[in-house]
């Protein structure tokens, strides 16, 4: 009988040991790419936007340049409403954190699965014709 091997989970494996993987694993992305983001500042109203990456050709029109807080990029994120800033992890939705879960708990149960399957195959491959299990009585 082989190993278990977590083949889906280990695509997401960005450290720790085969037992005991750490994992990234990416937020949902609406229809049009863009992430839910819910912001930390309960004075905010709504608190709830989303967010995504601009087309490639897009620019800030130099009179508008006063306009923005800070120079858009990666590691912080301001919430719209009220302008309050923080990393990005502090915007991250839990709704999107359950949904990341339920998602690697379907991918380890799926690896269980094809893993049983697999040795029930093996087994049944081993005994004789007519052997352990037969349709006769």
């Amino acid at each position: 009988m082989r190993d278990l091997r977590f083949k889906r989970l280990e695509r997401h494996r960005v450290g720790g040991t085969r037992d005991k993987m750490e994992l990234s694993l990416p937020i949902p992305k609406s229809p049009s790419g863009k992430v839910y983001q819910y912001s930390p500042n309960p004075d905010a109203t709504p608190r709830l936007f989303q967010i995504g990456d601009a087309p490639d050709d897009r620019t800030i029109a130099p009179e508008n340049k006063h306009r923005i807080r800070r120079e858009p990029g990666p590691g912080e994120t301001v919430c719209p409403y009220s302008g309050h800033q923080a990393p990005d992890q502090e915007f991250t939705h839990m709704d999107d954190v359950d949904a990341v879960r339920k998602y690697a708990f379907w991918m380890a149960e799926a690896d269980v699965q094809d893993w049983i399957g697999d040795w029930a195959k093996d087994f049944n491959r081993r005994q004789p014709r007519g052997g352990f299990i037969s349709g006769h009585l």
